[in-house]
C-alpha cells in the first residue's frame, strides 16, 4: 500500500493493524467495527482489500502455462470472464486459491497478499522455456470491495463500467470492475485513481474494514487460502467444485489425480 493511499484512507477514518502479527496494510475498521458488520448484513459497504494481492501473468504461452497448473479451465477463460481457481501440491492440497480474470491479453491472479511472493516464485520454477512472465502487481493496483443493495448504483454514480452478469468483468480507462456473486463487486484500479473513486463510491456505501468483507465472503461460500491454511485442504474441502473452481474435463495439473479421486 502506497503512503498516499494509506494517508487518504486514514483521513477518511481508517484504522490500520498496528501489531507485528497482522499485515499493516489491512484496514481493521473505520471506527465502528460492530456497526460496519451490521451494515454488511443489511446495507451497502465499501472495503479496501489490502489483504489481497495481484500476480500478473503474460507472454505468448501464458494461457497454456496457467491451464496446465490451475484446477480450472483457463483455455475457456475468455476476455470479460472471471474464474475461481486453485494451485495444488502434488498431494492435491491447495497452495493458494485465486480469482482469475483477463486484462487485455494478460491474466491477473488475485490471492491472499501474504502469498503473492512465495507463490510467484514457486510458479516461476515451472516456467522453464515457456514464454511467460510473472510479476507482482500489488503495488501498482488497488482493490476495493463493494457489497449490498446500493452497490450497483454506487458504481454507476462513480462512472465505472458495469459487467452484465455474475463472474463477468468490464474495463474502462484502466479500471476493472469484477461482478462476483449477487450483490458483490470488486474494483481494481491504478493507485493514482483510488482516492477519487473511493470518495465517489463512499457517497452511497459505508466504509468498512476487512471483517465486513470476510463476512460477505463467508455468506457467499467463497474461501481464501492464507499462510496458515496453506496445504491444509483439497479443493473439495472448500466446496471449490460448487463455485466453478475445478474442471473435471481438462488435462493434468499438479495434484489432479488426488483431486479427481
Amino acid at each position: 500500500m502506497t503512503p498516499q493511499w494509506r494517508d487518504h484512507l486514514v483521513s477518511r477514518g481508517a484504522r490500520f493493524a498496528a501489531d507485528a502479527a497482522t499485515d499493516s496494510s489491512q484496514v481493521l475498521d473505520f471506527g465502528q467495527p460492530q456497526a460496519e458488520l451490521q451494515q454488511a448484513a443489511s446495507g451497502t459497504v465499501l472495503v479496501p482489500l489490502g489483504h489481497l494481492g495481484l500476480i500478473g501473468c503474460g507472454g505468448d504461452d501464458a494461457k497454456g502455462f496457467l491451464h496446465n497448473q490451475m484446477t480450472s479451465d483457463i483455455n475457456h477463460l475468455d476476455a470479460g470472464l472471471i474464474q475461481h481457481s486453485a494451485w495444488c501440491s502434488a498431494k492435491g492440497r491447495m497452495l493458494a486459491n485465486f480469482l482469475i480474470f483477463r486484462q487485455g491479453e494478460d491474466y491477473r491472479l488475485q490471492l491472499a497478499a501474504e502469498l503473492v511472493e512465495p507463490i510467484r516464485k514457486r510458479l516461476q520454477m515451472f516456467v522453464l522455456r515457456a514464454k511467460v512472465t510473472l510479476s507482482d502487481l500489488s503495488g501498482e493496483r488497488v482493490a476495493l470491495g463493494l457489497a449490498g443493495p446500493q452497490a450497483e448504483a454506487a458504481l454507476a454514480a462513480a462512472g465505472l463500467p458495469l459487467p452484465v452478469a455474475a463472474l463477468n468483468s468490464a474495463e474502462a480507462d484502466g479500471r476493472i470492475v469484477l461482478r462476483l456473486e449477487q450483490g458483490r463487486w470488486q474494483v481494481i484500479l491504478p493507485v493514482a485513481d483510488a482516492p477519487a473513486v473511493w470518495d465517489a463510491l463512499a457517497s452511497l456505501a459505508q466504509p468498512a474494514g476487512r471483517d465486513a468483507w470476510t463476512w460477505c465472503s463467508v455468506q457467499a461460500g467463497i474461501p481464501l487460502i492464507t499462510g496458515i491454511t496453506r496445504e491444509e485442504f483439497v479443493p473439495q474441502m472448500a466446496d471449490f467444485e460448487k463455485i466453478g473452481g475445478i474442471s473435471f474435463h481438462k488435462g493434468c495439473y499438479p495434484g489432479q489425480e488426488v483431486v479427481a479421486r
